[in-house]
């Protein structure tokens, strides 16, 4: 399923996947994921923020502040995505494919999880 992944985009799982585990969640939710793409940075949707003049940090503070808080994993490992994550994974797919790429960047992530 990643190997259409760009760096950047296996970047911002691994950022989420490290977020769903500080904040006890047993899957990567899709608000793991806009953390995850909040916390890389350089990606294309956090200069689409920009661009709209939104500030990052702001959204991702909103985002942790309605968070629920889990228990945490005893032993960190592998944690799995939730259903509505691999949905935005999935999505993203076709919206890589509609602008004539062969990859899946983290503007492609974004609409995925808009949709």
């Amino acid at each position: 399923m990643f190997e259409r992944f760009t760096k950047r985009v296996r970047t911002v799982l691994e950022y989420a996947r490290k977020h769903a585990i500080r904040y006890g969640h047993q899957r990567i939710e899709t608000e793991d994921l806009l953390v995850g793409l909040l916390e890389e940075g350089q990606g294309m949707a956090v200069a689409i923020l920009h661009y709209l003049k939104i500030d990052p940090e702001k959204v991702k503070a909103d985002v942790e502040k309605h968070l629920k808080i889990g228990i945490p994993l005893l032993i960190p490992g592998e944690i799995s995505l939730s259903e509505g994550s691999k949905k935005a994974l999935e999505l993203s797919y076709p919206q890589a494919q509609y602008f004539g790429h062969n990859y899946v960047g983290t503007a492609h992530l974004v609409i995925g999880l808009v949709a």
